[in-house]
């Protein structure tokens, strides 16, 4: 269904066997005329991709659960995109309708169901084309020539970017990706995240990274760690009193995590981050009732936070 490829790695954990029975199934499937099987090897690798059948299409239906499942993602989702593009995503989904074994239960599959409660919401409503640009710039390879207002800077900055991810984080956009060199053979300099509105314009080069400079590119790792900004990792034990210590344990806040039970009702977690200013920001956010216990450097920092923002309110 998806055209992409999958790597020899990827086929055994889907299909909990061994990597010699993989390549006996992609045997099987080749010589039984019902499929075409790309393979090719690379950085040690092998990888196999289903060639796209031609004249006909897989004859399948989309079951109720299936369609209500992706229409609740679209209301729990809708206000990261731009305003322009809702009635997109409403028709989108009345066409996948047409998938459904049972057509008359589209009406009561795509009514609402969902809806998000945002508070600081970003107005996305300018950064339409900005998006359009970087998902095809993602498709193809494209190097884009972006100018980027960071907070802080009086001036916006220009430079070629290779858009790899966008990524949705606490109600707002960003897209991962490396800034490249600005002539000649485009070579990474730096990975970089960007603001998405922040971006002031964003526009497709004539320099194209092909298909095997794309499959070599270092990867941007998605390690669950706390924190968007990526740094070396390391360890946090907050603790949390009564109030909050039911809040914090049914959460997942970052990778390795465990939970003890303290006296009085308190709870200690402990979880792995990478973004030390997210993690002093967080545990501010629950004022008194948590207490950074590690890393000591900033249980430091919280409290130089916490004396500032007392002499702002000395009466």
């Amino acid at each position: 269904f998806s055209g992409k490829e999958y790597s020899l790695s990827e086929l055994a954990k889907v299909m909990e066997c061994s990597r010699q029975s993989i390549g006996r199934m992609m045997d099987k499937i080749d010589a039984s005329g019902k499929g075409v099987v790309y393979s090719a090897k690379r950085n040690g690798q092998r990888w196999y991709r289903l060639k796209t059948p031609q004249g006909s299409r897989p004859h399948v239906y989309l079951e109720p659960h299936e369609l209500e499942r992706m229409a609740l993602c679209r209301d729990l989702m809708r206000h990261l995109l731009p305003v322009s593009t809702h009635g997109d995503l409403i028709a989108t989904d009345a066409k996948a309708a047409t998938l459904l074994q049972n057509y008359e239960e589209r009406e009561q599959v795509l009514q609402r169901k969902g809806h998000s409660a945002v508070k600081g919401q970003i107005d996305y409503s300018d950064s339409e084309a900005v998006l359009r640009v970087l998902c095809e710039a993602m498709d193809k390879g494209v190097v884009c020539s972006v100018r980027y207002h960071a907070p802080n800077r009086p001036e916006p900055n220009d430079y070629d970017f290779l858009p790899s991810r966008i990524v949705g984080y606490r109600e707002a956009l960003y897209v991962r990706g490396w800034k490249i060199t600005e002539k000649g053979k485009p070579e990474i300099i730096a990975p970089r995240l960007l603001a998405i509105h922040r971006m002031v314009s964003v526009s497709p080069t004539r320099r194209i990274f092909s298909p095997e400079a794309l499959a070599n590119l270092p990867p941007l790792e998605e390690t669950g760690y706390f924190g968007l900004i990526t740094g070396p990792p390391f360890r946090v034990i907050a603790r949390f009193s009564q109030a909050s210590a039911t809040y914090a344990k049914e959460r997942n806040w970052g990778a390795e995590q465990t939970v003890t039970p303290c006296d009085a009702g308190r709870v200690e977690v402990s979880f792995i981050a990478q973004s030390e200013v997210e993690v002093v920001k967080w545990i501010l956010g629950f004022g008194r009732d948590a207490e950074l216990v590690a890393p000591a450097h900033l249980r430091k920092q919280v409290s130089d936070e916490l004396d500032a923002a007392r002499a702002q309110y000395s009466i």
